[in-house]
């Protein structure tokens, strides 16, 4: 992951895209005192290889964690005698709470944030094993909004047909 850090100084800027705070905006570059819960500055790429490893490290052949630590990373924190308002989206990342890594109710692993101009989405299904990222890097009002829930419906019939062609082939 060579495009990616916690600093200005840890990445070359000129392989990451401009943050806008609407279609017409460009935001300045901006630090956060709380760059450990969302400061992350990384590329699409090595956020592909990152959840890459995730997906690995879940199926136990991961090559950052030992074993163990996968484990704890994806263990269940939750249950419903302190959490009792579950959201039941197939995307909630607060459903269930690894560490750092949301567990949805419908078997989706991964994480959300945003931060302005900027939005993610990551996620694996735990079944199919199949990643789906959605940076966007622009504020999103409800239009916007709006725009992201389609492009994912289209990441996940992408997954359905993949993993339909994947039954045919290996059957």
């Amino acid at each position: 992951m060579s495009n990616t850090g916690w600093s200005f100084n840890e990445v070359d800027f000129s392989k990451h895209s401009i943050l806008y705070s609407n279609v017409e905006t460009e935001l300045a570059f901006y630090k956060l005192i709380t760059y450990p819960d969302g400061g992350l500055i990384t590329s699409s790429s090595d956020l592909g290889k990152y959840l890459s490893e995730l997906i690995s490290g879940y199926n136990g052949i991961g090559s950052i964690l030992n074993t163990k630590s996968y484990e704890e990373l994806f263990g269940s924190n939750l249950n419903d005698k302190n959490h009792k308002e579950r959201n039941e989206n197939a995307y909630n990342d607060e459903h269930d709470m690894g560490v750092f890594m949301g567990l949805s109710h419908q078997g989706q692993i991964g994480h959300t944030g945003s931060d302005p101009g900027v939005t993610s989405l990551m996620f694996f299904n735990s079944k199919t094993k199949i990643g789906k990222i959605l940076l966007v890097n622009t504020e999103l009002n409800k239009d916007g909004i709006n725009q992201l829930k389609v492009i994912w419906k289209k990441l996940e019939e992408f997954e359905s047909k993949y993993e339909h062609e994947s039954e045919i082939i290996n059957n």
